[in-house]
């Protein structure tokens, strides 16, 4: 049981992290629970390595569900982020100061922060407002 509610949250978190209000709306439907087949897993790590944003969102959601891995979703979220994509560097800056990270990392997520406020300064500043908050809660 907690597991299954781990996942929820997770899946819950990606989706307010990554802006889908709704993912429907967004991106046709992207199935949380989907099971994908090793085949699928290589094609969309392809096309996800090529710059589909699309399958970098499906991959990292997919890890942070269905198969829990954190390893596995920092790997795609820093794909997405190096190919400049605004919700990836948003997410993989939340990504290091929250609890899937396997080690919490705050100079990584600030460095990310200032890359996403060249192209997103609302974004930008919603996420070093949360590593403030949180910098300031270690501190206290």
């Amino acid at each position: 049981m907690r597991i299954r509610l781990l996942l929820i949250a997770a899946f819950l978190t990606a989706a307010i992290i990554l802006g889908f209000p709704s993912l429907q709306n967004h991106f046709g439907y992207i199935n949380p629970k989907q099971n994908y087949t090793q085949d699928e897993i290589v094609e969309l790590s392809e096309r996800a390595e090529k710059g589909d944003s699309r399958a970098v969102k499906r991959l990292y959601l997919y890890y942070a569900s269905v198969n829990y891995s954190p390893k596995n979703m920092e790997k795609w979220l820093l794909i997405g982020a190096k190919q400049k994509n605004i919700d990836s560097m948003y997410a993989l800056a939340f990504f290091y100061i929250s609890e899937n990270a396997p080690k919490k990392d705050v100079k990584k997520a600030q460095f990310w922060a200032d890359e996403l406020a060249n192209y997103d300064q609302k974004k930008a500043v919603q996420i070093r407002e949360e590593i403030n908050r949180l910098n300031q809660e270690n501190i206290d």
